[in-house]
């Protein structure tokens, strides 16, 4: 069998190179076919039959999806070592608004996360530049171009590669919930099913 599953950057990054390394030899006979999108393109992916499951972030609105937990993540600041926050250990997200970001596309789960956090602490994000992955963020970071707020699982190879500083953040909201979502739970096929239950399984 097939199973046709989208996931948004951050579970392909983290979670899902070793979740499907442990799957495949369990069931040899199912391939996967594994897209990455955004959270909102996986949503509409499977609402629209393109994709059986979808793994997506937390506040994406899921339209009639049905979900399980899969995994969570949480988001550090990156910053360059000469930079002025580098020698924080902790901090507030508000404490690093008045400085240059690098961030992902606005289309993004995360990018929406951040946008709307400065939003509501009246203090909007000085976008520099805009990527598609975290390893152009964190390279962008080490060229000086700005600072970023990455998944910690995502950031500590590249961060350790780059020679950044990685910090952790103190808002509640930096701790997210990733979802598998499908149309319906109940009537999924027996490869789809395999894989749902091996990926809800599988221990952070």
């Amino acid at each position: 069998g097939v199973v046709r599953l989208w996931a948004n950057t951050s579970a392909i990054t983290q979670f899902l190179p070793g979740d499907l390394a442990r799957f495949a030899p369990l069931q040899p006979g199912i391939r996967i076919e594994l897209n990455e999108a955004d959270s909102q393109e996986v949503v509409m992916a499977v609402l629209d039959g393109r994709a059986d499951l979808g793994i997506f972030a937390d506040r994406t609105p899921t339209l009639g999806l049905q979900t399980r937990p899969y995994r969570q993540d949480r988001l550090v600041l990156v910053v360059p070592p000469a930079h002025p926050l580098a020698r924080r250990r902790r901090l507030a997200f508000a404490e690093a608004v008045d400085y240059d970001f690098v961030s992902l596309t606005q289309s993004t789960s995360l990018a929406q996360r951040l946008e709307l956090e400065s939003r509501l602490i009246s203090k909007p994000l000085r976008i520099r530049i805009h990527v598609r992955s975290f390893d152009a963020m964190c390279q962008m970071v080490a060229a000086g171009l700005g600072i970023a707020v990455l998944p910690v699982a995502a950031a500590r190879p590249l961060v350790q590669a780059l020679g950044l500083r990685q910090i952790p953040l103190s808002d509640a909201w930096v701790e997210r919930q990733l979802l598998l979502g499908a149309r319906d739970l109940g009537a999924l096929a027996r490869p789809v099913r395999s894989l749902l239950d091996h990926l809800v399984g599988v221990p952070d």
